[in-house]
């Protein structure tokens, strides 16, 4: 029999688990201990259907019978709600997109198709000044109030603007290297011709213009590969690089609270605080296969995303809601197109919209019935050697429960502030630890003293 010592160290277990051993054969196998049929909330619980929330059992009962094939064409929706002056109340338009690209509104216990307007792709719609924007790259129009639609001048290229004291930046699908920028106006008055405007170039290396974002009174540009920020010094517009990218940004991902932006992309979640960008549940997202049809939305504190997985060779959608503090919770449903807030003076929600048409609302009312938190990190030691551990120390911060698991005993402690432990015994051949808690803690490093009993005389 021979006897063996090798010391692991395991660091940075909120960023990436990394290891660094004398043993070749015994390098750790990581696992991000996710069970879909486990650790995941069944059928988004705690959000309703949005028509069974708006309307009564009578009308729902109506629009079944009446509109079932327009329920299960719906893609988008807006709840528009404005503030009527004559009345002095506040009012509620209800507006959807159908699969067929149509303009439709519910009103008067009807759908009408207004204007007979037909869009070429799913339109953006948009909430500003008071009115409510439709468009797609072929042309704009717009409702105020109580009043008929109107179809803007415009040739409705915009893909992303943000106001900034009294100028208006904005992309436009036709040149996705340069940001516009004019006195702050309607959008409804913008000219077509792009000459009429100042412009900010971008460097085209870094690949076209995703969006533009305002945060911290700054205006942040997130190219394909590089984020950079508008700096104005006497009425000039210059261009500041802040960080480059090596990895792709899903666009529909980017969404901002008032001091983090977050982002999906081909390396994992990110935020950017203004200055750089961290990945964040690292090990969660090398799970899951996000891509350019994911979508990112915040709400109530929590940025959701909309990503899948991919899990015995079946596709499942799932919603993540997480923040830079706090362990993620994964909603587990199916059909998921998108993800979005809808924010006005009284109707705050958040809203997942499914392929077959159902609208799903969470707004500060609901509650999640089952909270489940997803468990931390999962290392197992894998080899035919009887092993055991016979020490550990952990530099942490908060509290969580460490199981020590082993085909031969199974271990659980509570480890508050750097915890130390010596001359403990836990045989094993296979080892697992795992690591859960529902509250915020941070480790810095995990050093197991791991002794191997080999079956030899050498």
């Amino acid at each position: 029999m021979k006897q063996r010592k090798y010391n692991f160290i395991f660091s940075n277990f909120n960023k990436q688990l990394s290891t660094k051993t004398f043993a070749n054969e015994l390098v750790p196998q990581v696992h991000y201990n996710i069970d879909l049929n486990f650790d995941c909330i069944e059928s988004v619980d705690g959000f309703t259907n949005f028509f069974s929330t708006y309307f009564s059992a009578e009308e729902m009962s109506y629009l079944n019978d009446n509109f079932a094939n327009i329920l299960s064409s719906i893609i988008n929706f807006y709840p528009y709600e404005f503030y009527d002056i004559i009345s002095k109340t506040y009012k509620t338009r209800l507006f959807f997109i159908d699969s067929n690209y149509n303009l439709l509104e519910y009103t008067n216990s009807n759908f009408i198709n207004i204007n007979s307007i037909k869009f070429s792709q799913q339109p953006n719609i948009l909430l500003k000044d008071n009115k409510i924007y439709f468009y797609d790259e072929d042309f704009m129009c717009y409702i105020e109030c109580d009043n008929n639609l109107v179809i803007s001048s415009v040739s409705a290229s915009i893909t992303s603007f943000v106001c900034s004291g009294e100028e208006l930046f904005f992309i436009d699908a036709r040149d996705k290297f340069n940001i516009y920028y004019t006195q702050k106006d309607y959008l409804e008055n913008l000219q077509n011709n792009l000459l009429m405007f100042s412009k900010i170039s971008v460097c085209p290396t870094y690949g076209e213009i995703l969006k533009i974002v305002n945060i911290k009174n700054k205006i942040y540009v997130f190219q394909k590969y590089k984020i950079s920020y508008i700096y104005t010094n006497s009425n000039n517009h210059y261009l500041i690089d802040v960080i480059k990218i090596n990895h792709t940004i899903y666009p529909n991902t980017i969404s901002a609270n008032e001091s983090y932006i977050y982002y999906s992309s081909s390396n994992g979640l990110f935020i950017f605080d203004g200055n750089e960008t961290k990945n964040i549940h690292s090990l969660l997202f090398n799970t899951i296969n996000t891509s350019f049809e994911d979508s990112g939305t915040f709400f109530n504190g929590y940025y959701y995303l909309k990503t899948s997985k991919i899990e015995n060779d079946k596709k499942y959608d799932l919603v993540l809601r997480l923040n830079e503090n706090t362990n993620p919770i994964i909603y587990k449903t199916s059909d998921i197109t998108s993800i979005k807030t809808i924010k006005s003076n009284s109707i705050y929600a958040l809203v997942l919209l499914k392929n077959n048409g159902e609208i799903l609302y969470f707004d500060n009312s609901s509650t999640i019935s089952n909270e489940k938190y997803i468990k931390f990190n999962k290392i197992t030691f894998n080899s035919y050697f009887l092993k055991n551990i016979s020490s550990l120390k952990i530099f942490n911060k908060g509290k969580f429960t460490l199981i020590i698991n082993s085909d031969l005993q199974k271990a659980t402690y509570e480890i508050e502030n750097n915890f130390s432990i010596d001359n403990i015994n836990i045989p094993g051949h296979i080892f697992e630890f795992e690591i859960k808690s529902n509250n915020n803690f941070k480790i810095e490093n995990i050093f197991v003293e791991l002794n191997v009993i080999e079956d030899s005389n050498d």
